[in-house]
């Protein structure tokens, strides 16, 4: 005789059904009423943090970027790995790359990513407050779309300065 052996399979283990990680109440006014602002003020500062983080990490790529754009002609010859390695050896990796504009660059994109991911969720659950359906994709587009286009129209300034401190130092060298 053979012995057939079965296993036991559900959706999300042994348990039967998923465990709740983040307990979210629906948006029900003007104001957050996700319960607890330490919570709310909690993200937006992670979300600052990790944006102004995760910038800084690639500032010296973005610097290289903006500073082969307004080089000279006679400096750009050759690959975009010279025109790096040639900088790097006539001013240092930091003082060349990595520290122009960076404290702008990460003001400006840990000022965005804290509005952009801050008030996600506030923007799209008072924008689904009005229907009684689920969550609707174009207004969750909407609630995206909206919110980082007004994070960037008030870092704006910020994202400008960085690119001019860096396209000053790729015209002085």
């Amino acid at each position: 005789m053979d012995a057939v052996a079965t296993i036991d399979i559900t959706p999300f283990g042994p348990f039967g059904e998923p465990i709740p990680v983040f307990q979210r109440r629906r948006y029900s006014g003007a104001l957050n009423n996700y319960g607890d602002d330490k919570k709310q003020s909690l993200l937006f500062f992670s979300a600052g943090i990790t944006a102004a983080f995760t910038s800084s990490l690639y500032n010296g790529l973005d610097c290289l970027r903006v500073r082969w754009q307004v080089c000279s002609t006679a400096e750009a010859k050759g690959s975009l790995m010279e025109f790096a390695s040639g900088i790097i050896k006539n001013e240092g990796f930091v003082n060349g790359l990595w520290r122009p504009g960076i404290v702008a660059n990460g003001i400006g994109m840990g000022a965005s990513g804290a509005l952009r991911f801050g008030y996600y969720e506030i923007v799209r659950d008072a924008l689904h407050s009005d229907d009684g359906e689920g969550k609707n994709g174009i207004k969750m587009a909407l609630a995206g779309l909206s919110c980082g286009a007004f994070a960037y129209f008030v870092t704006t300034p910020f994202h400008l300065l960085k690119t001019m401190i860096q396209a000053e130092k790729g015209m002085i060298g």
